[in-house]
C-alpha cells in the first residue's frame, strides 16, 4: 500500500514538472506570447496584436523588401497604430467583397508573384525559414497574406476608385493651391496630367476613408485600447 503511495505520488509530481515546462516555453515563445491581446473586436472575430505583428512584417517585406522585427517595444510604442490602422482597412475591403460576393480577386499568377516577391526578400531559404518560425508564419500564411492584399489594391482601384469624380473646376483649384510647391510654378498647361493624378489620389484616400468610417459602424467593428 505504501508503495503504491509513493508511486502514485511520484507520478503526480512528473505531471506537475511537465506542466510547468511547458508553461515556461508557452510565456518564452516570442509570437505565442501576444495571442491573447485582443485590439481589434467584431461579433463574430477579434484579432490581437500578434495579428498586427505578423501583418506588420508581411507588409514590410511585399513593399519595401524590408525585414523588420515587430516583436520589439519599439515597434510597439511607435509602430503599432499606424499598422493597426493599415491592417483595419484591408480586414474591412476583404471582408465587404466577401459579403457582397464582388468578383474581385487575384490570378495564381498575381498570387506567385507576390509570394515570390517576399520570398526574395530573403538572401536564402534556410534564412526565410528561420525568420518565418520565429514568428510563427507558415507558407500557407503568407499565402493568404498575399491574396489579401491583392484583393485589397484592386478594391481600391475599382470600388473606391469609381466614387472619385474630378471636374475641371476642382482641377484648377486644386493647380492653385500647390502651384508653388507640388507642381513647381509651372503652367498649368505644363503639368495637367501630374495635377490630375495628384488631386485622384487625394480623392480617392478621401472617399476611402468615408468608406472605412462606414464600414466601421456597419460591421460593429470595436477598437480595444493596447494595455
Amino acid at each position: 500500500m505504501e508503495k503504491n503511495t509513493k508511486v502514485g505520488l511520484l507520478k503526480i509530481q512528473n505531471n506537475w514538472a511537465r506542466f510547468f515546462l511547458c508553461f515556461l516555453f508557452l510565456i518564452s515563445a516570442p509570437a505565442l506570447a501576444y495571442f491573447d491581446q485582443v485590439v481589434i473586436e467584431l461579433p463574430k472575430t477579434a484579432k490581437t496584436i500578434y495579428d498586427i505583428r505578423v501583418y506588420s512584417y508581411l507588409r514590410h517585406l511585399y513593399e519595401q523588401n524590408l525585414k523588420i522585427d515587430p516583436t520589439t517595444q519599439e515597434w510597439l510604442s511607435s509602430f503599432f497604430e499606424d499598422e493597426r490602422q493599415n491592417y483595419i482597412e484591408q480586414y474591412l475591403a476583404q471582408n465587404y467583397i466577401s459579403e457582397n460576393d464582388l468578383n474581385i480577386k487575384p490570378s495564381k499568377a498575381e498570387v506567385k508573384q507576390g509570394v515570390d516577391k517576399i520570398n526574395h526578400s530573403f538572401s536564402t531559404p534556410e534564412e526565410r525559414k528561420k525568420s518565418f518560425e520565429l514568428m510563427n508564419i507558415s507558407d500557407e500564411d503568407v499565402q493568404n497574406w498575399v491574396t489579401a492584399r491583392l484583393i485589397y489594391e484592386k478594391f481600391l482601384s475599382s470600388v473606391i476608385q469609381d466614387r472619385v469624380v474630378i471636374s475641371e473646376q476642382r482641377l484648377e483649384a486644386h493647380y492653385k493651391t500647390w502651384k508653388n510647391t507640388r507642381f513647381l510654378n509651372k503652367p498649368y498647361q505644363e503639368v495637367e496630367t501630374k495635377v490630375r493624378e495628384d488631386l485622384s489620389k487625394m480623392l480617392l484616400q478621401e472617399e476611402f476613408q468615408k468608406w472605412i468610417d462606414q464600414e466601421k459602424r456597419r460591421q460593429k467593428m470595436v477598437i480595444k485600447t493596447r494595455t
